[in-house]
């Protein structure tokens, strides 16, 4: 409704710099730091509207986020997948339930299945601190309670969320 909250967590997660003051995480600004620099420090985020990469499979998405995580650069992004990184890619899938559609194209997911992949690919960072932009948005009540429970259990493990919902159950 053009309140800013989308644009708060642009902010905070690097894809806009604030026209003024500050954005502090640990004591230091992170204010004009690129989005990818902000990622390595520990926040992670979702997109209100899903980006997905239509062409490759769901376990290949999650191990890109694996690289990214881990930083890797140029030719190291080319080099086989080692077995920690699958697992790593797996154990998330499985957390969100999806392992059976990891040779599938997120296309052929339901919305709510790529809602939950896209929640996957952002956890898989281990990050401090995750700004979900309307996790629930577009998704069947049986889905936001799975949305639901999934954040509480990244919660009670210490993981701190900034949360953008319209579904005030959630």
């Amino acid at each position: 409704n053009g309140a800013g909250k989308t644009t708060l967590i642009n902010i905070v997660s690097g894809v806009f710099a604030p026209s003024n003051g500050e954005v502090y995480f640990k004591s230091e600004s992170i204010s004009r730091l690129p989005a990818h620099k902000i990622f390595h420090l520990g926040i992670s985020r979702t997109f209100q509207k899903i980006q997905l990469f239509p062409n490759i499979t769901v376990l290949e998405s999650l191990l890109l986020g694996v690289q990214e995580r881990r930083n890797l650069r140029g030719l190291d992004r080319l080099r086989s997948h080692s077995k920690d990184e699958y697992e790593m890619a797996m154990a998330s899938l499985e957390f969100v339930g999806l392992t059976r559609f990891a040779q599938e194209s997120p296309a052929h997911l339901s919305y709510g299945q790529q809602k939950l992949m896209d929640f996957a690919i952002t956890l898989i960072s281990r990050p401090e601190i995750v700004c979900l932009d309307e996790p629930a948005g577009g998704v069947n009540p049986t889905m936001i309670e799975e949305i639901k429970d999934f954040i509480r259990h990244v919660n009670e493990a210490g993981t701190t969320f900034i949360l953008i919902e319209h579904q005030i159950t959630l």
